[in-house]
């Protein structure tokens, strides 16, 4: 990955610096796992509240 942002860089013949301003590969990681927490935490919210979102609907079929 970090070859192929090299390659997208020198393609835009910008002046070189110290520090690419592509580099983010150090992140990439942080950011699948910050997503992945993320994604669990609104997975384990929907079945905390499943069984009362089943009750509730069920009361409000029920209902005449």
């Amino acid at each position: 990955m970090d070859s192929y942002m090299k390659e997208v860089q020198a393609s835009f013949h910008l002046p070189g610096t110290h520090s690419s301003p592509f580099n983010f590969a150090q992140h990439y990681g942080w950011m699948m796992a910050g997503g992945l927490v993320f994604a669990g935490a609104i997975l384990g919210l929907l079945v905390y509240y499943r069984p009362r979102f089943l009750e509730v609907a069920w009361r409000a079929d029920a209902a005449p």
